[in-house]
């Protein structure tokens, strides 16, 4: 009788052994990196006083310690100690706020609604859309409940992924049922409007997100087809984002080759150029105040220096420092400073600010056409 053997022959031997020398090649080469990772750190001596204190506290502390809160409270005085506004710890909470507000999105029906639950806007094939809510009505009830202003409204509605809502119009009650969904911001406002029969676009841009750029370009095409010969970009009150974004919306305008930003760091200077084909020639007016800050500074910036724009209203902010962000463990993150960054004409704004070519104090209300100075201003420029 012959016995039931595993027989391997020489192209099975020879695969097994390329295939083994893959996995150990792979693990050599993770362990290496993880290694290397913090290679310079190694033999610090000032991180293993740190180590040292940290366990000798753990170790000899006459009660038990935190050791989560102890970490976040040295790494929170390790960014403290840089002394620089931008560079700082966020706890859990603080960082999911900020990655909320950047990420231009939230989990909702698609409204914005006022203090005293009038429905203000509904965004387009939004829940809310679909299912018929309008513009002016009131939200009266959330699955059964009564609600007396917006906050009790939208404390509600976060409690479940599909909520009864009661609302009137036109003093006559209805009810919907509607699903909460991830809802895009509408990051950009656009308007085209009419100045001595002359079309002139207005773009708000209200914060750089990560999907602004595509809104943005979307709008733009848009006021484009209906005619515009000008337009309006309008910065105020936007504190800035993410800066890739803000050099996706510039390469729309400049020419190819035209010089962005500039970086300066510690390892030298990086000049950021348009490497798109894509430009644009007409007249453009960038208004800016002093809450216009960081992004918004770049694009003002470039379009100003690199493409023949006007800057009206107030100095902006003065924000003209770049900053990263590390994910913690823990959940939160820690934000601090790589670069200066340049205007094209080679000029750092930080603490300085953009400007204005024509200085226009604020009389009245942003955005209420009739009474909004800056924006007059900006439509008188463009309408000559």
């Amino acid at each position: 009788m012959k016995s039931n053997k595993n027989v391997f022959n020489i192209k099975e031997i020879i695969i097994i052994i390329i295939v083994t020398g893959v996995v150990c090649s792979l693990a050599t080469g993770i362990i290496l990196f993880s290694n290397y990772k913090y290679t310079g750190l190694k033999d610090d001596e000032y991180l293993n006083e740190f180590v040292d204190a940290y366990a000798k506290v753990i170790d000899q502390y006459y009660t038990e310690v935190d050791r989560e809160g102890m970490i976040d409270s040295a790494i929170s005085g390790m960014m403290n100690y840089l002394e620089d506004n931008y560079s700082i710890y966020m706890d859990q909470s603080e960082a999911d706020n900020l990655t909320s507000q950047l990420s231009g999105e939230y989990k909702g029906i698609g409204i914005e609604i006022l203090t005293n639950n009038v429905i203000n806007s509904v965004f387009e094939d939004s829940p809310a859309d679909e299912a018929g809510i309008k513009a002016g009505d009131i939200v009266v009830a959330v699955n059964g409940v009564k609600v007396a202003n917006s906050s009790e409204t939208i404390s509600l509605m976060a409690e479940s992924d599909e909520n009864s809502l009661e609302l009137t119009r036109n003093g006559e009650s209805y009810t919907v049922k509607v699903k909460s969904e991830v809802i895009e911001k509408n990051i950009i406002v656009g308007e085209l409007m009419e100045e001595n029969n002359k079309k002139i676009g207005y773009i708000n841009i209200s914060s750089f997100t990560k999907n602004v750029d595509k809104q943005f370009e979307k709008v733009l095409n848009n006021l484009e087809e209906q005619g515009m010969e000008s337009l309006i970009i309008d910065l105020r009150y936007n504190s800035g984002g993410y800066l890739d974004k803000t050099q996706n919306i510039a390469s729309l305008f400049l020419e190819k080759n035209k010089l962005i930003y500039s970086l300066e760091s510690k390892d030298g200077l990086e000049k950021v150029y348009d490497k798109t084909g894509e430009h644009r020639s007409y007249p453009i007016v960038v208004i800016i105040n002093g809450a216009s800050a960081s992004a918004s500074e770049v694009l003002a910036g470039a379009l100003k220096d690199s493409y023949g724009a006007i800057l009206v209203g107030q100095k902006s902010y003065g924000k003209g420092k770049v900053q990263q962000t590390m994910d913690l463990e823990d959940g939160g993150l820690i934000k601090y400073t790589t670069a200066k960054w340049l205007r094209p004409n080679g000029i750092c704004i930080d603490e300085i600010g953009l400007e204005p070519d024509y200085e226009v104090i604020l009389d009245g209300n942003p955005l209420e056409w009739e009474s909004d100075t800056q924006l007059e201003k900006a439509v008188e420029l463009l309408a000559k």
